[in-house]
C-alpha cells in the first residue's frame, strides 16, 4: 500500500478561502481559535489590516484559545491595543476558553472584553519549558530565573493595567498553580468587562 493510498488527497479551494477572508474583513470579524505558536500572528495581523482597509471601525475578535508563546501573544496584544490610533476599536468575545496567554495578554489588548456565559478562563505563572526561545542562551539557572521573572513582570503589568487589580493580587492568585475562573469570576477579577454573546446578525 502506498502513502498516497493511505493519506487521502485534500483539495484546497484557495479561491473560496480568499472569498471568505474578504467577507470576514468586510464584516469586521477576526477568528482567533488556535494555540499561539511562533508565526501564528502573521495571519491575524493580515486579517486586522484587511478590516482596516475595508474601512471597518469596530473589529470583533472571536477568541477561543488555550494560549501559548508569550512573545507571540504580545504581538496580538499590541496590535489590538494600537487600533484607536487608526480610528478603530476592537471587542474580544471569549467563546469557549481563554487560557494562559490568551486570557492574560491577548484578551487585555482589546478595547472591550466580553465573555459568553459558559466561557472558562485559566491563569498561571509563565513557563518557559516548552518555549523555543527559552534557550535564549542563558548560561545558568539564575539567568533563566531572571529572564522568566522579567517576562512574568511584563505580563502582570498588562493584567494589572486592565483589571484594576494589583500586581500583588495576580501574583498571589497564580503562584505555583493553574487557576480556573468562570465568566462571573473573570468579570469580578477584571479580566473581562461584561458577560454577553457575540451578535450573530
Amino acid at each position: 500500500m502506498t502513502l498516497k493510498e493511505i493519506v487521502p488527497t485534500v483539495n484546497i479551494n484557495y479561491g473560496y478561502m480568499e472569498h471568505m477572508r474578504s467577507e470576514r474583513a468586510r464584516s469586521g470579524v477576526v477568528h482567533l481559535d488556535f494555540a499561539i505558536g511562533y508565526g501564528t500572528s502573521s495571519l491575524f495581523v493580515d486579517e486586522v489590516r484587511a478590516c482596516l482597509e475595508q474601512g471597518v471601525k469596530e473589529i470583533s475578535v472571536l477568541l477561543n484559545s488555550p494560549g501559548g508563546a508569550v512573545y507571540e501573544s504580545m504581538i496580538f496584544h499590541d496590535i489590538l491595543a494600537s487600533l484607536p490610533k487608526y480610528g478603530a476599536k476592537s471587542t474580544a468575545y471569549v467563546l469557549g476558553v481563554a487560557a494562559s496567554a490568551a486570557a492574560m495578554i491577548i484578551l487585555q489588548g482589546a478595547q472591550r472584553r466580553v465573555a459568553a456565559p459558559n466561557a472558562e478562563f485559566m491563569v498561571h505563572e509563565i513557563s518557559l519549558s516548552q518555549d523555543p526561545f527559552s534557550e535564549i542562551r542563558t548560561s545558568t539557572q539564575e539567568d533563566v530565573s531572571k529572564f522568566q521573572k522579567r517576562l512574568q513582570d511584563k505580563m502582570l503589568g498588562v493584567l494589572a493595567a486592565r483589571s484594576g487589580k494589583t500586581v500583588a493580587f495576580w501574583t498571589k492568585l497564580i503562584a505555583r498553580k493553574e487557576t480556573w475562573l468562570d465568566a462571573k469570576k473573570a468579570k469580578e477579577y477584571g479580566l473581562i468587562d461584561e458577560i454577553g454573546t457575540f451578535p450573530l446578525k
